[in-house]
């Protein structure tokens, strides 16, 4: 009976680490992402600000 929980234990075990690297996996995906969009938000106020001219302050 000790070695059904045993497996049982470890198949849990297992999965829980699965679960851990699976959600670490998708924050770094994330935070990817995430910093991606904010170099694209900075490129795009540096091109409007380019275009409006030295003249213009708004």
């Amino acid at each position: 009976m000790s070695q059904t929980y045993g497996a049982v234990s470890v198949v849990l075990s297992a999965a829980a680490l699965a679960g851990v690297a699976l959600s670490l996996l998708y924050q770094v995906r994330q935070t990817r992402t995430s910093n991606e969009q904010a170099i694209r938000d900075s490129h795009l106020q540096l091109a409007t600000l380019a275009l409006r001219g030295p003249n213009r302050s708004c």
